[in-house]
C-alpha cells in the first residue's frame, strides 16, 4: 500500500509494484481529511518498483482571505484511487501548521 511518511509528499511501496498515481495536499481546520478541506495542490507520482520511493516538493498556496491561525495541512497519496488496495485508510497524513 502507499503510505505518506510525516512532513513529506513522499510514497513508500510495499512489497508489490504500483501504478502511477498523485498525491494531493488539502488544508483542513482538523487531522481528518473530508469533503469540506480545501485542496491546494498536487503532485504526480510514477510507477513505482517494490520498495521504491518517490519524493518530492510542492508549492502550495493558502487561498487569500483564509482566516488567521491554527490549520493541518493533510497530504493524500494515491488521491485518484488508481492503485487498488487492501487498506485505503492509511494513505493520509496530517502536520499542523500556522496561517498568518
Amino acid at each position: 500500500p502507499h503510505k505518506l511518511p510525516q512532513g513529506a509528499s513522499s510514497i513508500a511501496t510495499s512489497a508489490a509494484a504500483t501504478a502511477a498515481s498523485t498525491t494531493k495536499l488539502y488544508l483542513s481546520t482538523n487531522k481528518t481529511l473530508d469533503t469540506s478541506d480545501v485542496e491546494l495542490g498536487s503532485r504526480a507520482v510514477p510507477v513505482l518498483a517494490a520498495g521504491a520511493t518517490s519524493t518530492g516538493s510542492t508549492v502550495v498556496t493558502i487561498p487569500a482571505g483564509t482566516t488567521a491561525g491554527a490549520y493541518y495541512l493533510i497530504g493524500q497519496a494515491d488521491a485518484d484511487a488508481t492503485e487498488a488496495e487492501a487498506l485505503e485508510t492509511n494513505n493520509t497524513r496530517a502536520r499542523a501548521i500556522m496561517v498568518n
